[in-house]
């Protein structure tokens, strides 16, 4: 068994999210594409990846994934908040 088997496919709920949060460059900007992409899909696109200039948490507040209903989109949005030095989701 493998990390992606015991982990990843194991989280399906309809509303999962992912928070990622990376130091400014301590991982140079890098984040394992492969990993993201296949979050990007389980969560619907519902990634919060914070605290990099290069992905400013802010930008996945500007475009519902498409993905999302509108509904779900907007439930998503209620519970993310973006402030100038941190990020928040509220989990219900």
């Amino acid at each position: 068994m493998t990390v992606k088997e015991k982990g990843l496919e194991l989280m399906t709920h309809s509303e999962l999210v992912a928070m990622i949060s990376e130091k400014e460059k301590c991982y140079n900007g890098i984040l394992y594409k492969p990993l993201v992409d296949h979050l990007r899909k389980q969560c619907k696109g519902r990634v919060i990846i914070s605290a990099d200039a290069k992905y400013p948490p802010e930008d996945l507040l500007a475009k519902r994934p498409l993905e999302l209903t509108a509904a779900e989109w907007k439930e998503f949005r209620k519970d993310f908040r973006v402030d100038r030095v941190f990020v928040e989701f509220t989990i219900r």
